[in-house]
């Protein structure tokens, strides 16, 4: 659970050893400001323990390599019947009975199914080019940035 607005939000713990069957009653406040106040998302963030097979990196996985199976016609059957073998191997019914063990092993050869693509997919590289901009005006109240650019560009410009 997180508090405060999209800029400030802090992750709140519910617990550091959550057990199969485990229930959390969760009461969330609203305050009732003079200005429009309102909810609009809430989301449940799981994190496995550094011991365990984490589902939402092998999730990831799954949902990264599905495209890129699907782009290529060259063994695009194969690899996706190998996406298809991997995803199968989860076993849900594990988590039904409380069997974090056995989720846990469908979880290492869900990740193992999935691994055979690696020679395939290790001949792409992948390059990210980022942008930002930093607005520093938020910092200064009134007109003053503008006034103190205004000055500055114009000595700059004689």
């Amino acid at each position: 659970m997180e508090r405060g607005d999209e800029d400030t939000q802090q992750p709140i713990l519910l617990t550091g050893n959550a057990q199969p069957g485990q229930k959390f009653l969760i009461a969330v406040r609203v305050d009732n400001a003079p200005v429009g106040t309102q909810m609009y998302r809430s989301q449940l963030n799981l994190e496995a323990p550094p011991n365990r097979p984490d589902p939402n990196i092998l999730r990831e996985e799954i949902l990264s390599v599905r495209p890129l199976a699907a782009a290529f016609p060259d063994g695009k059957a194969e690899r996706e019947a190998q996406i298809d073998a991997s995803v199968k191997a989860i076993d849900f019914t594990a988590l039904d009975h409380g069997d974090q063990s056995a989720f846990d092993e469908s979880l290492r050869q869900a990740q193992a199914k999935l691994k055979v693509l690696d020679p395939w997919l290790k001949q792409f590289t992948i390059r990210a080019a980022g942008n930002s901009h930093i607005d520093m005006a938020w910092l200064w109240p009134g007109q003053k940035p503008w006034k103190s650019y205004a000055t500055r560009s114009a000595a700059h410009s004689t």
